[in-house]
Order: structure tokens, then sequence, then C-alpha cells
């Protein structure tokens, strides 16, 4: 199953993340970017997509959106930066020809469209919003799109900038990390997940009266509080689309659902050995026979499902409880 876009009809929750993030937008001191840390599914892109539509008509904002991967990729940046070169100047009123000259250097554009919103926004608070820093693959393209970003801020001192990233994926960029604060990404409450389900029930399958969403997710996965919105969001669907309860293959399609659709079975199985323990420790994981160099180690790291705090390791909120029973309802308890 496709991740689901972001509508705002389904958006639910987040009311302190939104109102810690209007605080910092009004008064961001020196920590002009905002970090959205959280695994994978747990709402990151969707949080980003709220403040983008909720500023975005906004009289005191200039909101400029894109992608981190068309601005690592080496036959797309200058397109996505004509693109916030051309919605600035539309909006603040200046000649955008200078800043799409093909000629100049990538970080120079950015750092002279900084520059231009910050001489020409006259009270607007200029506002990049990049997302899907956690999609790409290698260090070199997460330096190139820190580079673009770093030079977007030194350019404009009244600009801020807010990203999503896996909480591990720590910047490299110096001048950034100065600069950063770090807004984790906490898991639902039963009251919001309740609302998110009963949201999808209402707009997505024109249910009237929605199921109480989890009551019966308790009764059927106790292992599972519902904190996961990713997860929330499958199995909302299908508790609409059927009356039959949960069975192990249910779960293990909500797994690889919330990893993005990709979960190889040889990763599966290693999640199933991790989920037993709240969190492991180096010696843990050599005494059970697994290292840090395994494919699937490497594999659960990328996906951000295994989460290090050196120095211990755990499963990721959300998969940890739908990992633990999955195992239970294939007759493999922890």
């Amino acid at each position: 199953m496709p991740r689901d876009p972001y509508d705002p009809n389904l958006f639910a929750g987040r009311v302190q993340d939104l109102r810690r993030i209007d605080q910092w937008l009004q008064n961001p001191g020196d920590r002009r970017l905002r970090s959205i840390t959280g695994s994978p599914g747990s709402g990151k892109t969707w949080l980003l997509e709220q403040v983008r539509n909720q500023y975005a008509a906004a009289p005191g904002c200039l909101v400029l959106w894109t992608d981190a991967p068309s601005l690592a990729n080496p036959a797309s940046p200058s397109d996505a930066i004509d693109r916030l070169v051309r919605t600035a100047a539309e909006t603040c009123g200046f000649d955008p020809r200078p800043l799409l000259d093909p000629n100049l250097a990538l970080e120079r554009r950015m750092e002279e469209l900084g520059r231009r919103v910050c001489a020409h926004g006259s009270m607007r608070i200029p506002f990049l919003i990049i997302d899907g820093m956690d999609e790409l693959r290698s260090q070199r393209e997460r330096e190139r799109v820190e580079d673009l970003l770093l030079a977007f801020l030194s350019g404009g001192p009244c600009a801020r900038a807010l990203i999503a990233r896996r909480d591990e994926q720590a910047l490299s960029r110096f001048g950034l990390r100065l600069i950063e604060v770090i807004h984790p990404l906490g898991g639902f409450d039963h009251r919001e997940a309740q609302d998110q389900a009963t949201k999808r029930f209402i707009h997505r399958h024109g249910l009237r009266s929605p199921p109480n969403f989890m009551q019966p997710l308790q009764n059927q996965i106790p292992e599972y509080d519902g904190s996961h919105p990713s997860m929330n969001a499958f199995l909302a669907d299908w508790m609409a689309r059927s009356s039959r309860t949960l069975s192990a293959d249910d779960l293990e399609a909500c797994l690889r659902d919330a990893a993005g659709g990709s979960l190889p079975d040889q990763v599966l199985n290693l999640l199933r050995v991790l989920c037993c323990r709240d969190e492991w420790t180096l010696t843990d994981l050599s005494d059970s026979g697994i290292h840090l160099d395994d494919p699937g180690m490497m594999e659960l790291f990328q996906l951000g499902i295994l989460v290090e705090a050196p120095p211990r390791y755990r499963v990721a909120e959300g998969f940890r409880g739908i990992t633990r029973a999955w195992r239970r309802l294939r007759g493999d308890p922890c």
C-alpha cells in the first residue's frame, strides 16, 4: 500500500508541535533552523505539509517549499532553485532574472535568494521548508542539500528553515548545527489516535458513525499503544473494510507498509529478534550472534527502524509493539 499523500481533512493531533513551531517562527533567536526528527511513518512529512498549508496564506510569512531529492539530484537542483526564486520574486517583488542565471553557482544562487527575501520581504518572515531528507541515500547527497540550505540561511539573516529527518541522521555541516534546534516528534496518545482514525472513517470511508478505534485495537493487540500515525492509518483503513480480527499476515503487511513497502524477509526476521528487548547493548547483540555491520542491521538503521543511542540500541516506537504482536499471533511470542 503506498504511503498516503497529505490530506488536510485527515490531519490529526500535533497541537503542541504546531504551537512550538509557531513560537519558534516568531522568535527563533539564533536557532533559525528547526529539524523535525522521528522514525519512518511518525508523521514528519504530514506535519511539514500542515505547517505549509497553515502559513501559505498568512500575510506575515513567505513560505518556500522544496524537497531534498530534487536539490540533491545533479540533473534537477537548478530547476528546484528556479521554482524557489520565482515564488519569492512574485511575492516580494524583486527581479528574478539575475538569480535564474544558469552560470551562477548553486550555492551563490541560494545565498543571494536568502539576501533578496530579507531585503524585499518587508514584514514577511521568509520560511524555507525542505522535506524528504530521509529519502537521500548517500552522505554526499545529504551534504549537497546541507550546503544549499546553509547558503540560504547565511545569505538571509532574517530567514528560517524547517526540515524533517530521521533521529540518527545528524547534520554534518557545522554551520548548520550551530543554528539548529532539534524537535523530536513524539507518538500519538490515545485521544490523538482515536481522532486520526475517526477522521479516516468519516472522510475516506463515509462512515457517519465511526467505530471506536482504540478499544478493539487494544483488545486485539495490547502490545501496540496507538502511537504511530502511519500504522494507525493502515489499521484504521483495515478496520473500516473488514469485520474480522487482525491476523499475523495483517500485522506483517502493516510493518511493511510503515517501512515504506521495503522490508525484506531477512530484515523482518532480524526485527523479530530485536523487538523482544526494549534496549540492546553491543554485548547483548554479540551474545545473540548479531553484529552491527550485518546487512540486515544496516538496512534497519537506514530505514530508521533501529535507533542508535550509544551505547544502547532500540527498535523505534510502534515497530516494536506491532512486531511483538505479530510474533504472538504467529504462535511465537517473545
